[in-house]
Protein backbone atom coordinates (compact mmCIF):
# COMPACT_ATOMS: atom_id res chain seq x y z
CA UNK A 1 0.00 0.00 0.00
CA UNK A 2 1.13 3.35 -0.85
CA UNK A 3 1.34 5.49 2.13
CA UNK A 4 0.07 9.17 1.14
CA UNK A 5 2.49 11.97 0.28
CA UNK A 6 2.17 15.71 -0.47
CA UNK A 7 4.33 16.45 -3.85
CA UNK A 8 4.56 18.65 -6.52
CA UNK A 9 4.89 16.92 -10.26
CA UNK A 10 6.31 18.85 -13.30
CA UNK A 11 4.74 17.13 -16.07
CA UNK A 12 4.53 17.51 -19.47
CA UNK A 13 4.96 20.34 -22.24
CA UNK A 14 4.17 22.41 -25.01
CA UNK A 15 6.38 25.38 -24.96
CA UNK A 16 5.94 28.13 -27.20
CA UNK A 17 8.02 30.86 -28.61
CA UNK A 18 6.33 34.03 -29.85
CA UNK A 19 8.81 35.81 -32.52
CA UNK A 20 7.88 39.54 -33.44
CA UNK A 21 8.88 40.99 -36.17
CA UNK A 22 11.34 43.12 -34.51
CA UNK A 23 13.24 40.66 -33.30
CA UNK A 24 17.06 40.22 -34.43
CA UNK A 25 16.25 37.62 -37.20
CA UNK A 26 19.70 35.85 -37.47
CA UNK A 27 19.74 35.89 -33.41
CA UNK A 28 15.75 34.20 -33.08
CA UNK A 29 16.81 31.82 -35.61
CA UNK A 30 19.67 30.72 -34.33
CA UNK A 31 17.99 30.30 -30.69
CA UNK A 32 14.73 29.18 -32.68
CA UNK A 33 16.95 25.80 -34.13
CA UNK A 34 19.04 24.98 -31.22
CA UNK A 35 16.02 24.88 -28.27
CA UNK A 36 13.30 22.94 -30.46
CA UNK A 37 16.32 20.43 -31.87
CA UNK A 38 19.19 20.38 -29.54
CA UNK A 39 19.06 16.45 -27.10
CA UNK A 40 16.96 15.72 -30.31
CA UNK A 41 13.37 17.54 -28.41
CA UNK A 42 13.41 15.31 -25.38
CA UNK A 43 13.47 17.82 -22.86
CA UNK A 44 10.60 18.74 -20.87
CA UNK A 45 11.73 22.88 -21.89
CA UNK A 46 12.53 22.19 -25.42
CA UNK A 47 10.88 25.01 -27.03
CA UNK A 48 8.55 22.78 -29.34
CA UNK A 49 6.60 25.36 -31.12
CA UNK A 50 6.20 28.91 -32.82
CA UNK A 51 4.22 31.39 -33.26
CA UNK A 52 5.15 33.64 -36.16
CA UNK A 53 3.51 36.74 -35.74
CA UNK A 54 2.93 39.00 -38.75
CA UNK A 55 5.80 38.89 -41.21
CA UNK A 56 8.03 36.68 -39.49
CA UNK A 57 6.73 34.12 -41.78
CA UNK A 58 9.23 34.41 -44.62
CA UNK A 59 11.55 34.30 -41.92
CA UNK A 60 10.44 30.41 -42.77
CA UNK A 61 13.08 29.38 -45.00
CA UNK A 62 16.42 30.77 -43.58
CA UNK A 63 14.94 28.52 -40.16
CA UNK A 64 14.86 25.78 -42.60
CA UNK A 65 18.25 26.30 -43.93
CA UNK A 66 19.47 26.33 -40.33
CA UNK A 67 17.90 23.06 -39.31
CA UNK A 68 18.70 21.16 -42.37
CA UNK A 69 22.87 21.81 -41.60
CA UNK A 70 22.16 20.23 -37.98
CA UNK A 71 23.71 16.67 -37.89
CA UNK A 72 21.73 13.36 -36.19
CA UNK A 73 24.50 11.31 -35.65
CA UNK A 74 25.99 8.75 -32.28
CA UNK A 75 26.73 10.99 -29.70
CA UNK A 76 30.22 10.40 -29.63
CA UNK A 77 30.68 11.60 -32.92
CA UNK A 78 32.41 14.58 -32.53
CA UNK A 79 30.21 16.35 -35.60
CA UNK A 80 26.75 15.48 -34.11
CA UNK A 81 24.30 18.35 -33.29
CA UNK A 82 21.68 16.00 -31.84
CA UNK A 83 21.08 11.71 -31.44
CA UNK A 84 18.55 9.30 -31.64
CA UNK A 85 15.19 9.49 -29.72
CA UNK A 86 15.20 7.19 -26.98
CA UNK A 87 13.85 4.19 -27.93
CA UNK A 88 11.74 2.72 -31.30
CA UNK A 89 8.37 2.97 -29.75
CA UNK A 90 9.78 6.68 -29.35
CA UNK A 91 10.66 6.96 -33.26
CA UNK A 92 7.34 5.36 -34.17
CA UNK A 93 5.65 7.82 -32.17
CA UNK A 94 7.44 10.91 -33.33
CA UNK A 95 7.08 9.92 -37.51
CA UNK A 96 3.12 9.20 -37.09
CA UNK A 97 2.96 12.49 -35.28
CA UNK A 98 4.67 13.69 -38.38
CA UNK A 99 2.47 11.63 -40.58
CA UNK A 100 -0.86 13.34 -38.96
CA UNK A 101 0.31 16.61 -39.17
CA UNK A 102 0.64 16.01 -43.10
CA UNK A 103 -3.00 14.13 -42.76
CA UNK A 104 -4.64 16.94 -41.57
CA UNK A 105 -3.28 19.85 -43.42
CA UNK A 106 -0.13 21.43 -42.50
CA UNK A 107 2.81 21.59 -44.48
CA UNK A 108 5.97 19.95 -43.71
CA UNK A 109 8.86 22.10 -44.45
CA UNK A 110 11.43 19.77 -43.38
CA UNK A 111 10.85 15.95 -42.82
CA UNK A 112 13.06 14.04 -40.81
CA UNK A 113 11.20 10.63 -41.29
CA UNK A 114 12.89 8.02 -42.59
CA UNK A 115 16.79 9.00 -41.41
CA UNK A 116 19.75 7.13 -41.51
CA UNK A 117 22.80 7.54 -40.25
CA UNK A 118 26.04 5.36 -41.92
CA UNK A 119 27.29 2.99 -39.58
CA UNK A 120 24.14 2.95 -37.39
CA UNK A 121 21.40 1.81 -39.91
CA UNK A 122 19.18 -0.13 -36.52
CA UNK A 123 19.29 3.65 -34.75
CA UNK A 124 16.31 5.58 -33.59
CA UNK A 125 17.20 8.58 -35.54
CA UNK A 126 14.72 11.38 -36.12
CA UNK A 127 15.91 14.01 -38.63
CA UNK A 128 15.23 18.14 -37.73
CA UNK A 129 11.15 18.56 -38.66
CA UNK A 130 9.95 21.93 -38.96
CA UNK A 131 5.55 21.70 -39.80
CA UNK A 132 4.10 25.16 -40.70
CA UNK A 133 0.79 25.84 -41.08
CA UNK A 134 -0.38 24.13 -37.83
CA UNK A 135 -3.74 24.96 -36.13
CA UNK A 136 -4.67 24.12 -32.65
CA UNK A 137 -6.73 21.12 -33.31
CA UNK A 138 -4.42 19.43 -35.01
CA UNK A 139 -2.44 16.58 -33.47
CA UNK A 140 1.04 17.35 -33.87
CA UNK A 141 -0.28 20.88 -31.40
CA UNK A 142 -2.37 19.09 -28.78
CA UNK A 143 0.49 16.56 -27.84
CA UNK A 144 3.94 16.87 -26.74
CA UNK A 145 6.21 15.28 -29.25
CA UNK A 146 9.17 14.54 -27.34
CA UNK A 147 11.42 14.66 -30.55
CA UNK A 148 13.08 16.99 -32.72
CA UNK A 149 10.09 18.01 -34.18
CA UNK A 150 9.05 21.94 -34.36
CA UNK A 151 4.94 22.87 -34.90
CA UNK A 152 4.79 26.65 -36.40
CA UNK A 153 0.99 28.24 -35.98
CA UNK A 154 0.45 31.82 -37.61
CA UNK A 155 -0.58 34.94 -35.49
CA UNK A 156 -1.70 38.83 -37.11
CA UNK A 157 -0.88 39.98 -33.41
CA UNK A 158 0.65 40.14 -30.32
CA UNK A 159 -2.58 39.62 -29.00
CA UNK A 160 -3.65 36.73 -30.55
CA UNK A 161 0.07 35.41 -30.21
CA UNK A 162 -0.71 35.79 -26.19
CA UNK A 163 -4.13 33.61 -27.03
CA UNK A 164 -2.56 31.21 -28.65
CA UNK A 165 -0.49 30.28 -25.83
CA UNK A 166 -2.82 30.80 -23.14
CA UNK A 167 -5.69 28.39 -24.68
CA UNK A 168 -2.85 25.61 -24.44
CA UNK A 169 -3.89 23.34 -21.96
CA UNK A 170 0.18 23.35 -20.93
CA UNK A 171 2.26 26.05 -19.00
CA UNK A 172 5.62 24.66 -18.30
CA UNK A 173 7.77 27.63 -20.06
CA UNK A 174 7.70 30.18 -23.06
CA UNK A 175 10.11 32.62 -24.60
CA UNK A 176 9.15 36.05 -26.90
CA UNK A 177 11.60 37.46 -29.06
CA UNK A 178 11.22 40.98 -29.76
CA UNK A 179 13.58 44.37 -28.89
CA UNK A 180 10.64 46.08 -28.16
CA UNK A 181 10.60 47.08 -24.46
CA UNK A 182 6.90 47.59 -24.39
CA UNK A 183 6.40 44.34 -25.84
CA UNK A 184 8.11 42.20 -23.77
CA UNK A 185 6.38 43.72 -20.42
CA UNK A 186 3.01 43.35 -22.22
CA UNK A 187 3.90 39.35 -22.79
CA UNK A 188 5.39 38.68 -18.71
CA UNK A 189 2.69 40.15 -17.70
CA UNK A 190 -0.01 38.58 -19.44
CA UNK A 191 1.18 34.96 -20.16
CA UNK A 192 -0.16 31.86 -17.98
CA UNK A 193 3.15 29.85 -17.97
CA UNK A 194 5.34 29.20 -15.01
CA UNK A 195 8.52 30.44 -16.56
CA UNK A 196 8.97 33.49 -19.30
CA UNK A 197 12.30 33.85 -21.67
CA UNK A 198 12.57 37.80 -23.05
CA UNK A 199 14.84 36.55 -26.07
CA UNK A 200 16.06 33.61 -23.80
CA UNK A 201 14.61 30.29 -25.48
CA UNK A 202 15.01 27.80 -22.77
CA UNK A 203 13.86 30.11 -19.67
CA UNK A 204 15.08 27.72 -16.98
CA UNK A 205 15.97 28.94 -13.52
CA UNK A 206 19.17 28.63 -11.43
CA UNK A 207 19.02 26.13 -8.62
CA UNK A 208 18.04 28.10 -5.88
CA UNK A 209 15.13 29.74 -8.08
CA UNK A 210 12.28 27.01 -8.01
CA UNK A 211 11.26 25.26 -11.52
CA UNK A 212 7.83 26.23 -11.86
CA UNK A 213 5.11 25.47 -14.74
CA UNK A 214 1.34 25.98 -14.47
CA UNK A 215 -1.76 24.47 -15.86
CA UNK A 216 -1.55 20.76 -16.88
CA UNK A 217 2.67 21.08 -16.66
CA UNK A 218 1.86 20.78 -12.53
CA UNK A 219 0.15 18.24 -9.97
CA UNK A 220 -0.36 18.46 -6.42
CA UNK A 221 -0.33 20.38 -3.55
CA UNK A 222 -2.03 24.25 -3.79
CA UNK A 223 -2.38 23.22 -7.58
CA UNK A 224 -6.00 22.85 -8.12
CA UNK A 225 -7.01 26.48 -9.12
CA UNK A 226 -5.12 28.56 -11.16
CA UNK A 227 -2.93 32.25 -10.04
CA UNK A 228 -4.92 34.91 -10.18
CA UNK A 229 -5.03 37.45 -12.83
CA UNK A 230 -2.39 39.55 -13.40
CA UNK A 231 -3.11 43.44 -12.08
CA UNK A 232 -4.22 46.00 -15.03
CA UNK A 233 -1.33 49.03 -13.63
CA UNK A 234 2.24 48.48 -14.63
CA UNK A 235 4.76 47.08 -12.36
CA UNK A 236 7.88 45.20 -12.28
CA UNK A 237 7.62 41.28 -12.70
CA UNK A 238 9.96 38.04 -12.69
CA UNK A 239 10.19 35.52 -15.02
CA UNK A 240 8.78 32.90 -12.57
CA UNK A 241 5.17 32.94 -12.49
CA UNK A 242 3.33 32.08 -9.51
CA UNK A 243 1.24 28.71 -10.04
CA UNK A 244 -1.65 28.34 -7.52
CA UNK A 245 -3.67 30.62 -5.05
CA UNK A 246 -3.57 31.30 -1.13
CA UNK A 247 -6.26 29.08 0.72
CA UNK A 248 -8.27 30.42 2.95
CA UNK A 249 -8.95 28.80 6.04
CA UNK A 250 -12.40 27.27 4.88
CA UNK A 251 -10.16 26.25 1.74
CA UNK A 252 -11.41 28.51 -0.58
CA UNK A 253 -9.27 30.13 -3.30
CA UNK A 254 -8.34 33.93 -2.07
CA UNK A 255 -5.91 36.03 -4.03
CA UNK A 256 -2.28 36.05 -2.73
CA UNK A 257 -0.82 38.73 -1.26
CA UNK A 258 2.43 39.63 -2.55
CA UNK A 259 2.88 41.73 -5.32
CA UNK A 260 5.23 41.16 -8.31
CA UNK A 261 7.49 44.38 -7.64
CA UNK A 262 7.86 42.43 -4.01
CA UNK A 263 9.23 39.23 -6.12
CA UNK A 264 11.59 40.98 -8.34
CA UNK A 265 12.69 42.87 -4.82
CA UNK A 266 13.28 39.88 -3.18
CA UNK A 267 15.16 37.97 -6.10
CA UNK A 268 17.87 41.33 -6.88
CA UNK A 269 18.62 41.00 -3.14
CA UNK A 270 19.18 37.01 -3.06
CA UNK A 271 21.18 37.37 -5.69
CA UNK A 272 23.56 39.89 -4.61
CA UNK A 273 23.97 38.45 -1.52
CA UNK A 274 24.84 35.25 -3.44
CA UNK A 275 27.03 37.01 -5.41
CA UNK A 276 29.29 38.41 -2.42
CA UNK A 277 29.29 35.04 -0.48
CA UNK A 278 30.85 33.54 -3.37
CA UNK A 279 33.75 36.25 -3.45
CA UNK A 280 34.09 36.00 0.89
CA UNK A 281 33.56 32.03 0.93
CA UNK A 282 36.79 30.13 2.08
CA UNK A 283 35.63 27.12 0.62
CA UNK A 284 32.01 25.02 -1.36
CA UNK A 285 30.91 24.16 2.03
CA UNK A 286 30.26 27.42 3.56
CA UNK A 287 29.00 28.32 -0.08
CA UNK A 288 26.50 25.47 -0.13
CA UNK A 289 25.72 26.91 3.26
CA UNK A 290 24.73 30.26 1.84
CA UNK A 291 23.00 29.20 -0.29
CA UNK A 292 20.82 26.66 1.68
CA UNK A 293 20.04 29.49 4.00
CA UNK A 294 19.21 32.26 1.01
CA UNK A 295 16.36 29.44 -0.56
CA UNK A 296 15.05 29.12 3.05
CA UNK A 297 14.81 33.41 3.36
CA UNK A 298 13.45 33.39 -0.20
CA UNK A 299 10.49 30.84 0.78
CA UNK A 300 10.01 32.61 3.62
CA UNK A 301 10.08 36.46 1.95
CA UNK A 302 8.35 34.74 -1.56
CA UNK A 303 5.34 32.27 -0.38
CA UNK A 304 2.29 33.34 2.01
CA UNK A 305 1.15 30.36 3.67
CA UNK A 306 -2.12 30.07 5.23
CA UNK A 307 -4.00 27.62 6.86
CA UNK A 308 -0.47 25.09 6.18
CA UNK A 309 -0.61 25.65 2.13
CA UNK A 310 2.19 27.23 0.53
CA UNK A 311 0.87 29.70 -2.39
CA UNK A 312 3.57 29.94 -4.48
CA UNK A 313 4.76 26.38 -5.68
CA UNK A 314 8.07 24.24 -6.27
CA UNK A 315 10.75 26.57 -3.79
CA UNK A 316 9.19 25.47 -0.61
CA UNK A 317 7.31 22.42 0.98
CA UNK A 318 4.38 22.25 2.76
CA UNK A 319 5.41 21.65 6.92
CA UNK A 320 4.69 18.19 8.13
CA UNK A 321 1.47 17.24 10.17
Amino acid sequence: MIAGKRCQANLGAKNHGVILPDADREQTIAALAGAAFGAAGQRCMALSTGVMVGETRAWLDDLVEVASNLEPNFGKVPTADLGPVVTVEAKTRVEGLITSAEEQGATILLDGRGYSVEGYPDGNFVGPTIIADVTPDMDCYKEEIFGPVMVLLNADSLDEAISIVNANPFGNGTAVFTQSGASARKFQHEIDCGQVGINVPIPVPLPMFSFTGSRASIVGMSTAEPRPAPPSTPHHSTALKPTARCRTTQGTPAPCPYQPDHLLCCHVLCCAVLCCAVRLAPSLSLLYRWATLLREARCGLLHAVQDGDVAVGGACRRPRD
